[in-house]
């Protein structure tokens, strides 16, 4: 497969396609959930190697993914592990510990998680909260590329609000931001480019500003080339 691409500064790339064309299987292998088999991975300039997620982590990249119960939560563990497992990853967290309970708090206020305290069991949240858990342990990481795959799918309107704030509040800091999503208006409103994957390779690359769904439907499909 060819996928080349460029990702910039205070930028959110989407990758849009039909189910299947591959755009979550570039999604793991840039975090090293994945086996990379051929490329290289760029990072401000320099070459990378990811070849595990805790590669990808001192990198700096982040990952909230599609599948959170089994790929993004540790369920029966409290909201506070959670969120704060990843808070330091040079240094491992004492999850106890005054300011990190403190900075975790701040987060889960922000981001409004409704539940009964930090210690609540994650797996007893609702889905949108165990999505904003997610995200909340990738701020504390300080990442400066964030990865969101399919990120409001199964939440509620309210969450859906709070990520999308969240993640134009990230671009503002310099942040950068690949997003998959099968969800065209949010696609189409959240990013500022769209990659198009088709059969495992990138086919196309247009401005949000200037396209619709239907030439993004075409473009998915192959109609008109």
């Amino acid at each position: 497969s060819s996928v080349s691409f460029v990702l910039h500064r205070g930028e959110i790339l989407g990758f849009g396609g039909v189910v299947g064309c591959g755009r979550s299987a570039v999604m793991n292998v840039l975090f090293g959930a994945q086996k990379r088999t051929s490329g290289q991975i760029y990072l401000r300039g320099r070459e990378i190697d990811v070849s595990n997620p805790a590669e990808a982590i001192a990198q700096g990249i982040a990952m909230i993914p599609e599948d959170r119960k089994t790929l993004g939560l540790f369920d029966r563990r409290s909201l506070l592990e959670n969120v704060a497992i990843v808070r330091n990853e040079k240094n491992p967290p004492v999850l106890n510990h005054a300011a990190e309970i403190t900075e975790t708090t701040t987060l889960v206020d922000s981001l409004h998680i409704i539940s009964v305290g930090l210690q609540q069991r994650i797996g007893s949240l609702s889905g949108g909260n165990q999505q904003k858990a997610i995200l909340a342990r990738w701020l504390l990481s300080k990442a400066s590329v964030y990865i969101f795959d399919e990120p409001t799918k199964g939440v509620d309107i309210g969450a859906k609000e709070e990520i999308y704030n969240r993640m134009i509040e990230l671009v503002k800091e310099g942040k950068s931001i690949l997003m998959v999503s099968s969800d065209m208006p949010e696609l189409i409103s959240m990013s500022d480019r769209i990659a198009v994957m088709r059969n495992g390779r990138v086919v196309a690359q247009v401005d949000a500003r200037e396209t619709s769904e239907h030439d993004l439907l075409n473009h998915f499909l192959g109609i008109g080339e």
